[in-house]
C-alpha cells in the first residue's frame, strides 16, 4: 500500500534538501556563472568578489525560509509570502553573478553589480603588491586619476597567470611595487 504525504511532509522534505545544498551552491555557483558568462579569451585572470558568494547564500537562505513557512502553515497568505521570497531568491540569484573583475591584456575590466569601471593599462599609474611570504598577497591598484582598489591573490592568479599580467606591467610601463611583511 502507498501512503500520500502530506504536503506539510513535502515542504520539509524540500527544506531540508536545499539546506543540503547550500554549502555546495554557494561556493560553485557564482564561480561557474562568472567563468561562463565573463571568461573570454584575453582575459589574463578572472576574479569573482565575495559579495557574490553572500549574495548566493543570501537568496537560498529566502528560499529555504519559504520552504518552512510553507511546511508550517498554508493559506492564501503564506503563499503570497512565498512568492514573494521566492522572487527576491531569484533577484539575488540574478544579482550574485553580475560582479567581477577581469585582468585582460589590454585593460582591468571592474564590474560591480550595474557599474563597470575599464581602465585601460595606460591609465594605470602603479600597482602595489603587499604578502607574507609563504602567503598569497593582495595587489593594490592605483589609476592615474586616482582611482584605487584591490585584489587579494588566489588560486586564479596561477604562475602562467602571473606571468602574463607581470608582462603587460612591464609592456605599459606600469609601475610595480613589491613589499614583504615581515612576521613576528
Amino acid at each position: 500500500m502507498t501512503e500520500k504525504q502530506s504536503l506539510r511532509t513535502i515542504f520539509i522534505i524540500w527544506a531540508m534538501l536545499v539546506g543540503l545544498c547550500i554549502p555546495f551552491v554557494v561556493f560553485f555557483l557564482p564561480l561557474v556563472i562568472s567563468t561562463v558568462l565573463y571568461e573570454q579569451e584575453q582575459n589574463i585572470a578572472l576574479f569573482i568578489p565575495a559579495v557574490n558568494f553572500w549574495v548566493t547564500a543570501f537568496g537560498l537562505a529566502l528560499l529555504l525560509t519559504g520552504l518552512l513557512l510553507l511546511a508550517w502553515k498554508r493559506n492564501k497568505i503564506m503563499y503570497a509570502v512565498f512568492g514573494s521570497l521566492l522572487a527576491a531568491s531569484l533577484i539575488s540569484l540574478y544579482a550574485s553573478s553580475l560582479s567581477y573583475t577581469a585582468i585582460q591584456e589590454d585593460q582591468m575590466v571592474l564590474q560591480k553589480f550595474n557599474k563597470t569601471h575599464i581602465y585601460p593599462w595606460e591609465d594605470m599609474e602603479k600597482v602595489e603588491y603587499v604578502y607574507v611570504y609563504g602567503v598569497n598577497g593582495t595587489y593594490y591598484f592605483t589609476a592615474k586619476n586616482g582611482d584605487k582598489w584591490s585584489l587579494a591573490e588566489n588560486f586564479l592568479l596561477d604562475t602562467t597567470a602571473q606571468s602574463r599580467f607581470y608582462s603587460r606591467l612591464r609592456t605599459y610601463e606600469v609601475e610595480l611595487i613589491e613589499e614583504e611583511i615581515v612576521e613576528d
